[in-house]
């Protein structure tokens, strides 16, 4: 996906959410949360532990 289309799809979404956990076996149960509720724009920081997996 282009840096604009990403750009777009996120200004369509209206809404970001962003994910700053202590662990990182907590995201994906996280990330299906979000998903579940109509989010599809996730920021993980790169603050919590082991980010990229």
């Amino acid at each position: 996906m282009t840096k604009l289309k990403q750009m777009q799809k996120i200004e369509r979404s209206g809404v970001v959410a962003i994910i700053r956990a202590s662990d990182a076996s907590l995201l994906i149960e996280v990330v299906d949360a979000i998903q579940a509720g109509g989010i599809d724009i996730i920021e993980i920081t790169m603050t919590t532990p082991n980010a990229l997996g």
